[in-house]
């Protein structure tokens, strides 16, 4: 923020006579610029650090992180936790100093309002935390909120929070922050290695799944995932590490914890994998669905048979009516879990592919969508309804169009989602069983003009029928 003259007398509670008589001593900030009117400014936080050492009633306005003391190194009080966050508490000579560290990242809630809302439950006087993730040039970027201003949060640096701890001020990375090895250390004791767990995603469902079934494809399944997820987590931590070693206040900051390695695996073939899913979700225990959750929040299921849902309004399409007429009700499983999040109050299984279907608390029909269509009928026709796109093969049934996580298929403009659906039916009409496009075809995927011009100039929000014959002419056009 940029202060003028009469802002710098309100920040510091005096007068703007006491400002001017301030602004002849040689150590006052220099002003960062003129306003539109010639009028010189400053930064509130050069201001703030000045008064914190320059005068004893002015130090008083000044965060405490930036106070002057004496050096004393600041015992250190333990480990707490708050929620899911973990603050290391400092009695320092400016007050109770806690350094907070998240659990699981800070989902939908900005670093400085988590510490402002941490700040009475932490009987701390300071509250230090982190943007995770995020580095500048000193180091990992801090922010800082004192208990007497909560409203005021500040950016320190750790050659601050150094200082005021007289010791190098301990970090970990965000995913080496493990409460139970946090409450062992001690200022001077070497970091020790710890196995990096990912800060959002709790892989303790697949582990004792992999425990309860180590030699079977499920086991082996849920086993990939979590050293993927770990793999993912590793690479972070070495980031973060990398980053610190160039930090500006590097001689400010104790390393905590250094990540312990894992020794290199060998992935499962995909047959394995699908095999191994496919056993999970047709399970109905809480294990299994909690590790099909995990799978939906990782890689939204990229081994399942589907990974994408449908929403389908049979009142509103004839074609969704058709293929909710012919779903058979099913006990609940794992697989359901992927459908919705919602309570349902019924299920169904789709007979001619297996596939999950439910309706939920809002009577809504979600339904499972093949990654790939499991039969031996050619393309028939493709049907464009209330925004879902269906393929009848030429024994009759109907489809849902397969689909993968990420490649919407759309019509009636230039876009990903209709050059995905354009691409998808120049596949299917050669393979029926071909794997749904996992990416938005590119300009050098071979995509016939005629049929992406056909997709792309059916009206949006009509529907509409292509047969094969017509499908096939608008392919050699």
């Amino acid at each position: 923020m940029n202060l003028g003259t009469s802002a710098i007398a309100e920040l510091l509670g005096i007068s703007r006579p006491r400002v001017w008589q301030l602004r002849k001593d040689p150590t006052f900030p220099e002003s960062a610029g003129r306003d539109d009117n010639g009028r010189e400014y400053w930064r509130e936080t050069d201001i703030l650090r000045w008064a914190a050492t320059a005068r004893k009633d002015l130090a008083a306005k000044a965060p405490l992180l930036w106070r002057p003391t004496s050096g004393r190194q600041a015992p250190l009080l333990g480990l707490t936790t708050v929620d899911r966050y973990a603050i290391v508490l400092w009695d320092s000579e400016v007050g109770r100093i806690g350094q907070v560290y998240a659990q699981g990242g800070l989902p939908g809630l900005q670093p400085e309002r988590l510490l402002q809302q941490l700040m009475d439950r932490a009987s701390a006087d300071i509250l230090v935390g982190q943007d995770a993730g995020h580095f500048n040039h000193w180091g990992p970027d801090l922010i800082a909120v004192d208990g007497a201003v909560p409203e005021r949060v500040y950016k320190p640096r750790w050659e601050d929070l150094a200082r005021v701890l007289g010791t190098p001020a301990p970090y970990w990375p965000d995913c080496l922050v493990q409460p139970e090895e946090m409450a062992r250390w001690r200022p001077g004791l070497p970091p020790p290695a710890v196995p990096p767990r990912h800060p959002e995603l709790d892989t303790a469902p697949l582990d004792r799944l992999h425990r309860d079934q180590p030699d079977t494809p499920a086991g082996r399944a849920v086993l990939h995932m979590a050293r993927q997820i770990d793999a993912q987590a590793a690479q972070s931590a070495r980031i973060d590490l990398k980053l610190l070693d160039k930090s500006a206040d590097r001689q400010s900051i104790a390393l905590a914890a250094t990540m312990l390695e894992s020794a290199a695996f060998d992935d499962p073939d995909e047959a394995t994998l699908r095999a191994g899913w496919a056993e999970i979700l047709d399970r109905a225990d809480a294990l299994a669905r909690d590790c099909v959750l995990l799978a939906t929040d990782w890689d939204s299921g990229r081994y399942f048979p589907f990974s994408t849902v449908a929403v389908l309004r049979p009142e509103h399409s004839p074609a969704a009516d058709v293929w909710r007429a012919r779903l058979q009700p099913a006990e609940p499983t794992a697989a359901m879990s992927r459908l919705s999040r919602h309570e349902a109050h019924a299920y169904f299984t789709d007979p001619t592919t297996g596939l999950p279907a439910l309706i939920d608390r809002n009577d809504e029909l979600h339904a499972a969508v093949p990654q790939r269509l499991y039969t031996t009928a050619a393309l028939a026709e493709v049907i464009l309804s209330d925004n879902q796109v269906w393929i009848r093969t030429d024994d009759g049934i109907l489809h849902l169009a397969p689909k993968q996580s990420g490649c919407g298929l759309s019509w009636g403009y230039s876009g990903s989602g209709p050059t995905t659906l354009a691409y998808l039916i120049h596949l299917l009409l050669d393979d029926i069983t071909a794997l749904a496009p996992a990416r938005v075809p590119t300009h050098d995927t071979p995509l016939p003009d005629g049929l992406w011009t056909l997709i792309k100039n059916t009206p949006q929000g009509e529907d509409a029928t292509y047969n094969r014959d017509q499908l096939l002419a608008a392919r050699q056009a």
